[in-house]
């Protein structure tokens, strides 16, 4: 006590807070200035000329002390003080708290009481821009402010300080899109700046489709259990959902993530050595349960694959069942999307009538020449569903072709115990012969000549974005063994391109009434043989709406707000007072996707706003936290939507 008194003696009086300079962390004064006469600061009219003295020389309650000469140049005196006050020893602090009452100004909390520059989460108001809502309303000219991560005001707003300004006169303010269909959960742990999704206003995906997701895995930090041709460089250490949210957060990431748990991936993590299937069955209801207790939004299931396919009835129905009991969605890649689509279609319309599951069926679909035009029958019988009471809703993205691993050319029997037992059997002399002969004979899950290879290991580069069969008669062999010498080098990784589906049924099932936007894509950028939906499916989408209000209007709805009713992503998109501020600035006039160009990245996005934050664009610079979260289902129930 005796210190402190020697260092108080000799200061100006204190204030209610007692502080003194140096304690404060200030510098002492010069001693020139430190008996200068004392002035009031003047309140009220004309307090404005003592504003900088204000901020620099009151206490808490706004007692005035002893005026301070400025110490810098003339120059720079109307610039704000950067300098951080630090806090109180904790001596002198730990006195303070035992004064009832007592009530600590910013400065002796430690905080900058001088420093103006503006935070990652400033208040921001985007002026003049074509507002449209996501609701499906017509679009109309508003202000839009955003304070603290949510939309505060649309409509006319007056000027006011402190608020970044952002001219959108001539431009377009949609909310940010939500992909409905995405796998970017597998690439965003090795790819967080999600720059494929923020060109084309993704601000949201919805992940874990077609049966896999990340989670749930045998043993942290081991290789996946399933889905590992969506990132074979993923190393995972985690092993739930909880788990997974911790590590993107801890690591960052550019968009929010929507969550689903994999029916596929949770069957490949509990699978034993002993093959007790009522045990498998009790283990997998049990994953599941605790994935929607975590907050997952939804099941998915993949039919189609691996592990999904050899589920039986009953462990459907048990799967449906879990999820419609927590209020979620099951999300279905068919079983099959050729021949069989109607068929397919009709297995997942039982099972949600069975169990009264919402459900979405994954990239409505009719693949191969023969079955075009199947979409007007299973439309159809969704159509009936619907009119039954069923809640079903159907996603898509605007393109003809398709993309998968390259083992899913393969008959079913052969694409089964994952890449090694794969390249086993394709390397065997029986198996390559059965082999050839059943994909020669037209046997596979696709045909040959809609195959085009889009990734495969460095051997394979020339063939790469070429037709197979035409890279096979480059190289003097038939397209069915090309495709086994490249799964023998490269099962694990290989992917294709499948050239398979019509115009016409892609945009009967984007123009059906429940149906939303989902690019089935990862975060990629621009490169040969990748499919351009990884990064230009919404763009894409809104070009073809065109200026067109009505169905502009529609197309935003059906990549917004359609998808966060879906899925339970309560205060997010739509543009209303309260709602999270996931937002685009987008110029329709430059508007351009890059057609079926791999190596082209889409253009006309002038601005994406994350929460609040301005993660990507022209406008406003962007900010360097990441500003995405991974998110709950219905965390934010109580806000506004």
């Amino acid at each position: 006590m005796r210190a402190l008194r020697a260092l108080h003696r000799g200061q100006h009086r204190p204030g209610p807070c007692r502080g003194r300079r140096r304690l404060q962390g200030l510098r002492p004064r010069p001693r020139r200035a430190r008996r200068q006469p004392h002035r009031r600061l003047r309140r009220g009219p004309g307090a404005g000329r003592d504003a900088d003295l204000a901020l620099r020389g009151t206490r808490c309650r706004q007692r005035p002390v002893r005026a301070l000469r400025p110490r810098r140049p003339p120059a720079l005196r109307a610039q704000p003080r950067l300098r951080r006050r630090q806090p109180h020893p904790p001596a002198v602090l730990r006195r303070r708290r035992r004064r009832a009452g007592h009530r600590r100004c910013r400065r002796c909390r430690g905080w900058p009481v001088t420093s103006r520059r503006p935070s990652t989460g400033r208040a921001v108001l985007l002026r003049g821009g074509t507002v449209v809502d996501g609701t499906g309303r017509r679009p109309v000219v508003a202000d839009v402010q955003v304070t603290a991560g949510r939309i505060s005001a649309v409509g006319t707003v007056g000027r006011a300080r402190d608020v970044v300004e952002v001219d959108c006169r001539g431009l377009h303010v949609l909310p940010g899109a939500i992909d409905a269909h995405s796998h970017a959960d597998f690439t965003l742990p090795t790819a967080p700046h999600a720059t494929g999704l923020l060109r084309q206003a993704v601000t949201t995906v919805v992940t874990g489709n077609c049966g896999f997701s990340p989670f749930p895995v045998r043993r942290a930090g081991g290789p996946p259990a399933s889905g590992g041709f969506l990132n074979p460089r993923l190393r995972r250490g985690w092993s739930d959902l909880a788990d997974y949210r911790a590590a993107l957060t801890a690591t960052g990431v550019q968009v929010n993530v929507a969550p689903m748990v994999g029916h596929s991936s949770v069957r490949a993590a509990t699978a034993r050595p002993d093959g007790d299937a009522p045990a498998h069955g009790d283990r997998i209801r049990r994953a599941i349960a605790h994935a929607l207790a975590q907050g997952a939004a939804g099941v998915s299931l993949g039919l189609a694959y691996p592990d999904g396919r050899d589920a039986d009835r009953n462990e459907l129905v048990d799967v449906a069942t879990l999820t419609a009991a927590a209020d979620a969605v099951l999300a279905v890649h068919l079983r099959d999307e050729r021949a069989g689509c109607v068929t397919a279609v009709e297995e997942i319309l039982d099972l949600a009538a069975r169990t009264g599951v919402a459900t979405q069926i994954s990239h409505l679909k009719a693949m191969g020449r023969a079955n075009w035009g199947s979409t007007r029958t299973t439309l159809a019988r969704i159509d009936q569903a619907r009119t039954a009471g069923l809640d079903v809703t159907v996603d898509m993205y605007p393109y003809t072709m398709g993309a998968t691993t390259l083992t899913a050319a393969l008959p079913g029997w052969a694409d089964t115990g994952g890449a090694e037992a794969i390249r086993r059997l394709v390397t065997d002399p029986a198996g390559r012969s059965r082999l050839l002969t059943e994909l020669s004979a037209g046997a596979g899950y696709v045909g040959l000549d809609e195959v085009v290879v889009s990734h495969a290991s460095p051997r394979w580069q020339p063939v790469i974005g070429r037709p197979l069969p035409l890279a096979a008669a480059d190289l003097a062999t038939t397209p069915a063994a090309l495709l086994l010498d490249i799964l023998a080098d490269d099962a694990a990784e290989a992917t294709m391109l499948v050239d398979a589906m019509s115009a016409a049924d892609v945009e009967r099932v984007l123009a059906h009434p429940a149906a939303m936007i989902g690019s089935d894509g990862w975060v990629i950028d621009p490169v040969p043989g990748a499919h351009p939906r990884n990064f230009a499916t919404f763009v894409r989408t809104l070009r073809a709406a065109g200026d067109q209000p009505e169905q502009l209007a529609d197309a935003v709805r059906r990549q917004s707000a359609a998808v966060a009713d879906r899925f339970r992503l309560t205060g997010r998109g739509r543009i209303a007072p309260g709602n999270w501020a996931d937002l685009a600035v987008v110029d329709l006039a430059a508007l351009h996707d890059g057609g079926d160009d791999a190596t082209v990245a889409p253009t006309g996005v002038c601005q994406v706003f994350v929460n609040g934050v301005a993660s990507h664009g022209e406008l406003l610079a962007s900010a360097s936290p990441p500003a995405g979260r991974v998110l709950r289902r219905d965390a934010d129930r109580r806000r506004p939507t």
